[in-house]
């Protein structure tokens, strides 16, 4: 065998020259599949998208990945040889450059890269997963699900597995779905110790939401609400609880969407804000989902509430303007002048630059649960000071108020009454004429606040409870004998 193998070598074989033509032809287009395996995963963990509206060669529109082969072939004489061969040869001939080769590349790194994350996951044995939903720019609602377990070395990872399309919002289809997934992934549920997701009634309910139902299949997985995100559902659920919120920010972002409409009219707003030295406090947009926005919104309004009313009259009162125009700057500068909105800007101002500097300091990495506890404690706190202490904001807006003119504190309004019964009269009905703003405003957005801050900290008290020991450091020999033996006792 060894005398024909050499014999082979040395004269050939009737093959001989197929096989090197053959082996000539891998080495090439192996050399072109790391060129372009290189580009997929370069655009991929830039977040580029790769493929184009037009892919063919005299294209303009051929998208990132081509572009990028040829830019590169510009310093790559093998690359730039093989577009010299290939770049027009039509459809019918292979070239490893089309979407379908991408496809194929990128879907072979997923699997890979899920097959890394399982035999971690898997050699970890214990993790919690994170939910969250979000649509589409087609409006197609998705799950999302990532895993958090702890590697061998005592690091912390964090996994996001991809988006599932979900068919409906009901927690037994969101318990499907995300024990399908833990399925596919060869996962046991049962060694599932903690689920995280916002406070949505169909994820966080206690009796029929998606955390009772996981908690069903695995009773040690816990659960700990989004912190951070709670904290942009609970400001947007008191920015929806009255009226009169609901306008403010109506307000706010109608006069965002006033200035920028004319150049002429943000340079005025510029010009007025340079002289205060008050230039980065623009008119800045609302946010639905980020309270932060909302919050640098209503600080500008607060910080340069003076300048941005003149500024207003002024566009109402030029007769280079359109009449349409000057009556909407007229109307808005109006606002200005009521005592409700003043009085909207500085409670508003007060809570959200709280809220969001908590929330910041929530999103911090060495954030434990007994640090998110005591602040979500301390918001709570503050939030029922400044209910209880409305005549402080009340004082500085009439101090607001005193530098723009009459306020509609006063306001004469007809009184309503209520239909009596038989056996009723109006003798013991008290009058709170002037306190309608408190009863009906002000309390009910600090009460909304309060209530839902108050549900978020009991979901959190029983896992801080449990794992107090690891985190106060305070605690004596006795109280660390106690819980040790109670967490103990859990698992």
């Amino acid at each position: 065998m060894c005398k024909f193998v050499q014999r082979c070598k040395l004269s050939g074989r009737i093959n001989s020259v197929l096989l090197a033509q053959f082996e000539k032809e891998c080495s090439y287009w192996r050399k072109v599949l790391k060129r372009v395996v290189a580009t997929v995963k370069l655009l991929s963990s830039l977040r580029l998208p790769l493929r184009g509206h037009d892919e063919s060669a005299l294209s303009n529109r051929k998208g990132n990945f081509l572009i990028y082969l040829e830019y590169l072939s510009e310093f790559d004489d093998f690359l730039k040889e093989h577009f010299k061969n290939y770049r027009y040869c039509g459809s019918g001939k292979t070239k490893f450059l089309t979407h379908q080769t991408i496809d194929e590349f990128i879907s072979i790194m997923a699997e890979w890269l899920r097959n890394q994350f399982n035999d971690e996951v898997k050699d970890a044995k214990y993790y919690s997963i994170i939910v969250d939903l979000t649509p589409d720019v087609s409006y197609v609602d998705q799950l999302t699900l990532i895993l958090r377990y702890v590697t061998g070395n005592g690091e912390v990872v964090e996994q996001f597995l991809g988006f599932v399309l979900l068919k409906s919002h009901t927690s037994e289809c969101l318990e499907t779905t995300v024990l399908e997934i833990i399925a596919n992934l060869c996962l046991d549920i049962k060694n599932c110790r903690g689920q995280s997701f916002d406070n949505a009634a169909n994820m966080a309910g206690k009796y029929s939401g998606l955390q009772a139902r996981l908690n069903n299949a695995s009773p040690s997985a816990l659960f700990i609400p989004r912190s951070s995100p709670s904290l942009n559902l609970i400001c947007n659920a008191a920015a929806e609880s009255c009226k009169g919120a609901t306008h403010f920010f109506d307000f706010v972002q109608n006069m965002y969407a006033f200035f920028p409409v004319s150049t002429h009219w943000w340079n005025m707003l510029q010009s007025r804000l340079e002289q205060a030295n008050e230039k980065h406090l623009t008119v800045k947009r609302i946010c639905d989902t980020r309270w932060s926005a909302c919050a640098d919104a209503v600080l500008a309004l607060k910080m340069s509430y003076d300048d941005k009313k003149k500024t207003l009259l002024d566009i109402g009162t030029s007769n280079s303007e359109k009449l349409r125009e000057k009556t909407e700057a007229k109307l808005l500068a109006e606002k200005f002048e009521k005592y409700n909105i003043a009085v909207f800007t500085l409670l508003w101002n007060s809570l959200l630059q709280r809220i969001n500097a908590v929330s910041k300091l929530l999103q911090k990495s060495d954030t434990n649960l007994l640090n998110a506890a005591q602040l979500l404690a301390s918001v709570t706190s503050f939030v029922m000071e400044v209910r209880n202490d409305y005549s402080s904001v009340e004082a500085k807006a009439l101090t607001l108020t005193e530098n723009i003119g009459s306020s509609d504190i006063s306001e004469e309004k007809r009184k309503k009454t209520r239909k009596l019964f038989l056996d009723e009269t109006r003798n013991n009905e008290i009058n709170l004429k002037g306190k309608e703003i408190i009863i009906e405003i002000i309390n009910v957005i600090c009460d909304t606040k309060i209530v839902q801050l108050q549900s978020r900290s009991e979901s959190l008290k029983k896992t801080v409870d449990l794992f107090c020991v690891f985190f106060d450091r305070s605690m004596d020999e006795n109280a660390k004998s106690h819980y040790s033996l109670k967490l103990s006792e859990f698992y």
